[in-house]
């Protein structure tokens, strides 16, 4: 009778998941099929399991060097995530205090500048002139008027 029930119980349930035709939140796991029975993904805790059986009696047993290998990989992923907020936040501060410094200026403010900063170009700006006037030279054949 145990027999019957399971056979009964396992085409109802894992027979519409191997075909695709399971409807969508129809329950906590999902089965796939392997060589020696089937992979159950516990779709709450992420856990994986190879249920197979053995002396006529089915087993499931967790799949612990996979679970290491994705708990190892989410561990450097949180750390990543950690340092990448971080430096986030550094530069949110950064682009703020421009920002304040760009208001103060627009309206007329005092603000700390080298001495002759407004005089000459910048390492930047000296840069991307020279860059573009080598690319004009190469596309037209002469340089920009000095």
């Amino acid at each position: 009778m145990r027999r019957l029930l399971f056979a009964t119980a396992a085409v109802l349930v894992v027979a519409p998941v191997i075909a695709g035709d399971a409807p969508a939140g129809a329950g906590r796991y999902e089965l796939a099929p392997s060589d020696t029975g089937f992979i159950r993904l516990d779709t709450a805790t992420g856990a994986t399991s190879h249920c197979a059986p053995r002396d006529g009696v089915w087993y499931c047993e967790p799949l612990a060097a996979v679970d290491d290998a994705v708990q190892a990989r989410l561990d450097a992923l949180a750390a990543e995530v950690t340092n990448l907020s971080a430096a986030l936040s550094a530069l949110t501060a950064r682009l703020e205090a421009l920002a304040v410094r760009v208001d103060q200026r627009a309206e007329g403010a005092a603000v700390d500048a080298l001495p002759g900063a407004e005089r000459s170009p910048g390492f930047v700006a000296t840069a991307m002139q020279r860059f573009l006037d080598i690319v004009r030279m190469l596309k037209h054949g002469t340089a920009r008027d000095a």
